[in-house]
Protein backbone atom coordinates (compact mmCIF):
# COMPACT_ATOMS: atom_id res chain seq x y z
CA UNK A 1 0.00 0.00 0.00
CA UNK A 2 2.59 2.48 1.14
CA UNK A 3 4.46 1.69 -2.56
CA UNK A 4 1.01 2.38 -4.39
CA UNK A 5 -0.19 5.74 -2.40
CA UNK A 6 2.96 7.79 -1.77
CA UNK A 7 3.91 8.61 -5.22
CA UNK A 8 3.53 11.08 -7.49
CA UNK A 9 2.64 9.34 -10.46
CA UNK A 10 3.63 12.42 -12.67
CA UNK A 11 5.25 9.97 -15.71
CA UNK A 12 4.97 6.14 -16.63
CA UNK A 13 8.12 5.32 -15.04
CA UNK A 14 7.02 5.88 -11.85
CA UNK A 15 5.10 3.05 -12.21
CA UNK A 16 8.48 0.94 -12.23
CA UNK A 17 8.70 -0.59 -9.32
CA UNK A 18 9.72 -4.29 -8.44
CA UNK A 19 6.87 -4.49 -6.00
CA UNK A 20 4.27 -2.11 -8.05
CA UNK A 21 4.77 -4.96 -10.57
CA UNK A 22 4.88 -8.00 -9.12
CA UNK A 23 1.72 -7.17 -7.52
CA UNK A 24 0.28 -5.58 -10.89
CA UNK A 25 -2.31 -8.52 -11.36
CA UNK A 26 -3.75 -8.27 -7.78
CA UNK A 27 -3.73 -4.14 -8.65
CA UNK A 28 -6.26 -4.46 -11.39
CA UNK A 29 -8.95 -5.61 -9.20
CA UNK A 30 -8.99 -1.82 -7.50
CA UNK A 31 -10.72 -1.06 -11.16
CA UNK A 32 -13.49 -3.87 -9.99
CA UNK A 33 -16.87 -2.68 -8.53
CA UNK A 34 -16.53 -2.25 -4.90
CA UNK A 35 -19.31 -5.02 -3.74
CA UNK A 36 -17.53 -7.39 -6.06
CA UNK A 37 -14.43 -6.90 -4.29
CA UNK A 38 -15.30 -6.74 -0.45
CA UNK A 39 -17.24 -9.95 -1.32
CA UNK A 40 -14.31 -11.93 -2.61
CA UNK A 41 -12.73 -11.46 1.41
CA UNK A 42 -16.00 -11.19 3.89
CA UNK A 43 -18.83 -13.73 3.78
CA UNK A 44 -20.84 -11.75 6.22
CA UNK A 45 -23.63 -8.50 5.03
CA UNK A 46 -22.92 -7.01 8.45
CA UNK A 47 -18.71 -7.59 7.68
CA UNK A 48 -18.93 -6.00 4.15
CA UNK A 49 -21.61 -2.90 5.29
CA UNK A 50 -18.85 -2.10 8.01
CA UNK A 51 -15.43 -1.89 4.50
CA UNK A 52 -18.13 -0.21 2.57
CA UNK A 53 -19.37 2.44 4.40
CA UNK A 54 -17.38 5.00 3.12
CA UNK A 55 -19.20 4.58 0.03
CA UNK A 56 -21.57 6.38 1.69
CA UNK A 57 -19.70 9.58 1.75
CA UNK A 58 -19.26 9.77 -2.24
CA UNK A 59 -22.47 9.32 -3.09
CA UNK A 60 -22.65 6.43 -5.07
CA UNK A 61 -23.12 2.48 -4.22
CA UNK A 62 -20.69 -0.45 -4.00
CA UNK A 63 -22.25 -1.79 -6.99
CA UNK A 64 -21.16 1.37 -9.24
CA UNK A 65 -18.13 2.46 -7.11
CA UNK A 66 -14.57 1.46 -7.69
CA UNK A 67 -12.77 -0.85 -5.29
CA UNK A 68 -9.95 1.30 -5.26
CA UNK A 69 -12.47 3.46 -2.75
CA UNK A 70 -11.91 0.69 -0.27
CA UNK A 71 -8.54 2.63 0.56
CA UNK A 72 -10.60 4.96 2.55
CA UNK A 73 -11.54 2.06 4.85
CA UNK A 74 -7.52 0.92 4.96
CA UNK A 75 -6.99 4.28 5.93
CA UNK A 76 -9.44 4.12 8.88
CA UNK A 77 -9.38 0.75 9.93
CA UNK A 78 -5.62 -0.27 9.59
CA UNK A 79 -3.36 3.28 9.58
CA UNK A 80 -5.64 4.67 12.55
CA UNK A 81 -7.83 8.08 12.56
CA UNK A 82 -6.96 10.37 15.34
CA UNK A 83 -9.09 12.53 16.44
CA UNK A 84 -7.42 15.77 18.09
CA UNK A 85 -7.91 17.37 21.79
CA UNK A 86 -10.30 20.13 21.34
CA UNK A 87 -11.81 18.87 18.22
CA UNK A 88 -11.17 19.91 14.62
CA UNK A 89 -11.64 23.59 15.50
CA UNK A 90 -8.35 23.23 17.42
CA UNK A 91 -6.39 21.82 14.30
CA UNK A 92 -7.91 25.05 12.37
CA UNK A 93 -7.23 27.65 15.06
CA UNK A 94 -3.96 25.93 15.13
CA UNK A 95 -2.40 26.11 11.92
CA UNK A 96 -3.83 29.36 11.83
CA UNK A 97 -1.82 30.62 14.77
CA UNK A 98 1.44 29.32 13.35
CA UNK A 99 0.82 30.78 9.48
CA UNK A 100 0.26 34.57 11.65
CA UNK A 101 3.45 34.00 13.56
CA UNK A 102 4.89 33.66 10.09
CA UNK A 103 3.82 35.97 8.38
CA UNK A 104 0.40 34.76 6.83
CA UNK A 105 -2.43 37.38 6.24
CA UNK A 106 -6.10 35.83 6.33
CA UNK A 107 -8.77 37.38 4.29
CA UNK A 108 -12.58 36.68 5.09
CA UNK A 109 -15.47 37.79 4.13
CA UNK A 110 -14.14 38.39 0.81
CA UNK A 111 -14.93 35.59 -2.07
CA UNK A 112 -12.78 34.76 -4.92
CA UNK A 113 -14.19 36.15 -8.49
CA UNK A 114 -11.56 35.27 -10.36
CA UNK A 115 -7.92 33.82 -10.59
CA UNK A 116 -5.62 35.12 -13.32
CA UNK A 117 -3.75 33.46 -15.33
CA UNK A 118 -0.70 34.04 -17.74
CA UNK A 119 0.89 31.31 -20.26
CA UNK A 120 -0.98 28.70 -18.18
CA UNK A 121 0.06 29.74 -14.87
CA UNK A 122 -2.16 31.24 -11.94
CA UNK A 123 -0.19 34.47 -11.17
CA UNK A 124 -3.30 36.14 -9.24
CA UNK A 125 -6.74 36.20 -7.39
CA UNK A 126 -9.24 39.00 -8.10
CA UNK A 127 -11.97 40.03 -5.27
CA UNK A 128 -14.49 42.69 -4.87
CA UNK A 129 -11.94 43.80 -2.54
CA UNK A 130 -9.04 44.10 -5.66
CA UNK A 131 -6.31 41.95 -6.74
CA UNK A 132 -3.76 39.82 -5.22
CA UNK A 133 -0.80 38.72 -7.09
CA UNK A 134 0.62 35.24 -6.01
CA UNK A 135 3.61 33.15 -6.95
CA UNK A 136 1.25 29.76 -6.55
CA UNK A 137 -2.50 29.60 -6.01
CA UNK A 138 -3.88 26.69 -4.05
CA UNK A 139 -7.50 26.43 -4.54
CA UNK A 140 -9.09 24.14 -2.07
CA UNK A 141 -13.17 25.06 -3.96
CA UNK A 142 -15.32 22.51 -5.58
CA UNK A 143 -13.44 21.38 -8.67
CA UNK A 144 -16.22 22.44 -11.24
CA UNK A 145 -16.59 25.81 -9.39
CA UNK A 146 -13.05 26.46 -9.94
CA UNK A 147 -13.23 25.61 -13.44
CA UNK A 148 -16.49 27.05 -14.17
CA UNK A 149 -16.84 30.22 -12.05
CA UNK A 150 -13.51 31.31 -11.53
CA UNK A 151 -11.31 29.99 -14.74
CA UNK A 152 -11.41 31.72 -17.76
CA UNK A 153 -12.83 29.18 -20.34
CA UNK A 154 -9.23 29.17 -22.42
CA UNK A 155 -7.45 28.57 -18.93
CA UNK A 156 -10.07 25.48 -18.24
CA UNK A 157 -8.56 21.64 -18.25
CA UNK A 158 -12.49 20.59 -19.21
CA UNK A 159 -15.36 22.69 -20.36
CA UNK A 160 -19.16 23.02 -19.35
CA UNK A 161 -19.83 20.14 -21.53
CA UNK A 162 -17.50 17.94 -19.53
CA UNK A 163 -19.12 18.96 -16.21
CA UNK A 164 -22.31 18.96 -17.51
CA UNK A 165 -22.21 14.95 -17.69
CA UNK A 166 -20.89 14.52 -14.61
CA UNK A 167 -22.53 13.66 -11.47
CA UNK A 168 -20.83 15.19 -8.43
CA UNK A 169 -20.99 13.63 -4.98
CA UNK A 170 -23.17 16.17 -2.55
CA UNK A 171 -21.37 14.89 0.79
CA UNK A 172 -23.08 17.00 2.80
CA UNK A 173 -26.43 16.54 1.61
CA UNK A 174 -26.13 12.61 1.71
CA UNK A 175 -25.20 12.41 5.45
CA UNK A 176 -28.53 15.02 5.64
CA UNK A 177 -30.72 12.75 3.78
CA UNK A 178 -29.01 9.50 6.22
CA UNK A 179 -30.46 11.04 9.23
CA UNK A 180 -33.63 12.16 7.62
CA UNK A 181 -35.07 9.55 5.14
CA UNK A 182 -32.52 6.45 5.11
CA UNK A 183 -32.89 5.60 8.96
CA UNK A 184 -37.05 5.71 7.78
CA UNK A 185 -36.35 2.66 5.19
CA UNK A 186 -34.15 1.02 7.64
CA UNK A 187 -36.66 0.89 10.29
CA UNK A 188 -39.14 -0.26 7.88
CA UNK A 189 -37.40 -2.76 6.81
CA UNK A 190 -36.61 -3.62 10.26
CA UNK A 191 -40.25 -3.77 11.08
CA UNK A 192 -40.75 -5.62 8.48
CA UNK A 193 -38.37 -8.34 9.47
CA UNK A 194 -36.08 -8.21 5.99
CA UNK A 195 -32.63 -9.94 5.85
CA UNK A 196 -30.40 -7.11 6.40
CA UNK A 197 -29.15 -7.82 2.85
CA UNK A 198 -32.04 -5.09 1.60
CA UNK A 199 -30.77 -2.43 4.49
CA UNK A 200 -28.62 -0.97 1.74
CA UNK A 201 -31.54 -0.82 -1.11
CA UNK A 202 -34.36 0.36 1.71
CA UNK A 203 -31.42 3.92 2.15
CA UNK A 204 -31.02 4.36 -1.08
CA UNK A 205 -35.04 4.11 -1.38
CA UNK A 206 -35.31 6.60 1.45
CA UNK A 207 -32.82 8.69 -0.62
CA UNK A 208 -34.31 8.73 -3.35
CA UNK A 209 -37.91 9.71 -2.12
CA UNK A 210 -36.47 12.55 0.02
CA UNK A 211 -34.68 14.19 -2.65
CA UNK A 212 -37.67 14.11 -5.30
CA UNK A 213 -39.03 15.71 -2.34
CA UNK A 214 -36.50 18.69 -2.16
CA UNK A 215 -36.52 19.40 -6.35
CA UNK A 216 -40.82 19.10 -6.01
CA UNK A 217 -40.50 22.12 -3.28
CA UNK A 218 -37.79 24.20 -4.45
CA UNK A 219 -40.23 27.08 -5.33
CA UNK A 220 -41.63 26.51 -1.67
CA UNK A 221 -38.16 26.57 0.04
CA UNK A 222 -37.02 29.51 -1.59
CA UNK A 223 -40.00 31.37 -0.44
CA UNK A 224 -38.95 30.74 2.75
CA UNK A 225 -35.30 31.31 2.79
CA UNK A 226 -34.33 27.58 2.44
CA UNK A 227 -32.13 25.83 0.29
CA UNK A 228 -31.40 21.85 0.14
CA UNK A 229 -30.16 21.83 -3.21
CA UNK A 230 -26.15 21.24 -2.69
CA UNK A 231 -24.20 24.30 -3.59
CA UNK A 232 -22.17 21.83 -5.94
CA UNK A 233 -25.03 20.99 -7.98
CA UNK A 234 -25.93 25.07 -8.57
CA UNK A 235 -22.39 25.89 -9.14
CA UNK A 236 -22.23 22.92 -12.06
CA UNK A 237 -25.03 25.21 -13.77
CA UNK A 238 -23.70 28.65 -13.14
CA UNK A 239 -27.08 29.39 -10.99
CA UNK A 240 -26.46 32.20 -7.78
CA UNK A 241 -29.87 31.17 -6.46
CA UNK A 242 -33.21 29.35 -6.35
CA UNK A 243 -35.28 32.46 -6.17
CA UNK A 244 -38.25 32.38 -8.86
CA UNK A 245 -37.45 36.17 -10.19
CA UNK A 246 -33.98 34.98 -10.36
CA UNK A 247 -34.27 31.49 -11.93
CA UNK A 248 -37.16 33.29 -14.57
CA UNK A 249 -34.29 35.21 -15.98
CA UNK A 250 -32.25 32.00 -16.84
CA UNK A 251 -35.26 29.28 -17.46
CA UNK A 252 -33.02 27.23 -20.19
CA UNK A 253 -30.73 26.65 -17.29
CA UNK A 254 -32.81 25.97 -14.41
CA UNK A 255 -34.54 23.00 -16.73
CA UNK A 256 -31.30 21.78 -17.43
CA UNK A 257 -30.57 21.78 -13.26
CA UNK A 258 -33.88 20.13 -12.35
CA UNK A 259 -33.20 17.52 -14.90
CA UNK A 260 -29.41 16.47 -13.76
CA UNK A 261 -31.16 16.51 -9.93
CA UNK A 262 -34.00 13.94 -11.23
CA UNK A 263 -31.31 11.96 -13.04
CA UNK A 264 -29.62 11.67 -9.43
CA UNK A 265 -32.75 10.79 -8.11
CA UNK A 266 -33.69 8.59 -10.32
CA UNK A 267 -30.04 6.78 -10.02
CA UNK A 268 -30.88 6.41 -6.25
CA UNK A 269 -34.37 5.26 -6.37
CA UNK A 270 -33.25 2.65 -9.01
CA UNK A 271 -30.94 1.21 -6.43
CA UNK A 272 -33.47 1.09 -3.98
CA UNK A 273 -35.89 -0.98 -5.84
CA UNK A 274 -33.58 -4.09 -6.43
CA UNK A 275 -34.25 -4.73 -2.79
CA UNK A 276 -38.34 -5.75 -3.57
CA UNK A 277 -37.30 -9.04 -3.85
CA UNK A 278 -37.04 -9.37 -0.45
CA UNK A 279 -40.43 -7.89 0.51
CA UNK A 280 -43.21 -10.14 1.07
CA UNK A 281 -45.94 -9.68 -1.51
CA UNK A 282 -48.81 -8.85 0.79
CA UNK A 283 -46.89 -5.76 1.53
CA UNK A 284 -44.91 -4.86 -1.71
CA UNK A 285 -47.36 -3.13 -3.29
CA UNK A 286 -48.37 -0.44 -1.08
CA UNK A 287 -44.66 0.22 -1.51
CA UNK A 288 -44.46 0.14 -5.37
CA UNK A 289 -47.02 2.23 -5.65
CA UNK A 290 -45.43 4.72 -3.28
CA UNK A 291 -42.33 4.51 -5.20
CA UNK A 292 -44.38 4.70 -8.51
CA UNK A 293 -45.91 7.76 -7.50
CA UNK A 294 -42.41 9.72 -6.99
CA UNK A 295 -41.24 8.95 -10.40
CA UNK A 296 -44.06 10.38 -11.26
CA UNK A 297 -43.13 13.43 -9.94
CA UNK A 298 -39.69 13.24 -11.33
CA UNK A 299 -40.68 12.95 -15.10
Amino acid sequence: MRDLLYRDYRSILDFVSGRLLFEGPKLLQAFEHLDRFVGRYFSSDEARKIVQYSNDFLGGAPSNTPALYHIMSHIDLTLGVFYPEGGIRAVVDAVRGLAEEHGVAFRFDEPATRIVTENGRAVAVETAQGSYPADVVLVNADYAHAELSLLDEASRTYDGEYWAKRVLAPSAMVLYLYGSAEVIGLMMARLLGLSPACYGAARHLGRGMQYINFIRDIAEDAEMGRTYMPEEELDRFDLASLDEDYLRRRPARFREFVGAQCDLYRSWQSLGETGYRFILWRVRLPIITASDMYGWTAR
